[in-house]
């Protein structure tokens, strides 16, 4: 209610941003060309495929293991697996990005 009402009423997901658009800013400057002065703002997501596999996993190994100790201790190694897949992810990420500064610098052909 209230304001956060308003703010779920009024908000949209967008997937599948190309590579220029992937900064909160220039979502933002996008979506504010398109209807200016009604953009309040933009929060970017990259690690949502990896929360809700993380969810999944979960669930997977609860039905595995009753044991809550079991459990537990299950679910932190999946954490970690997963926060590696971030990482790996998240360098990809850097990695392209800067190979794509430098091939429009016209250092790369």
């Amino acid at each position: 209610e209230g304001s956060e009402a308003a703010q779920a009423q009024h908000s949209l997901m967008v997937e599948m941003l190309p590579a220029k658009y992937q900064s909160a800013k220039k979502v933002t400057a996008l979506f504010e060309a398109l209807f200016p002065g009604r953009i309040h703002g933009s929060v970017l997501h990259y690690e949502t495929a990896a929360f809700y596999n993380l969810k999944r996993l979960k669930a997977a190994s609860d039905t595995i293991f009753r044991c809550s100790c079991c459990q537990k201790r299950l679910h932190k190694e999946i954490e970690k697996v997963v926060a590696l897949e971030q990482a790996i992810a998240r360098r990809k990420r850097e990695t392209e990005l800067m190979l794509r500064d430098v091939a429009l610098d016209g250092q790369v052909d």
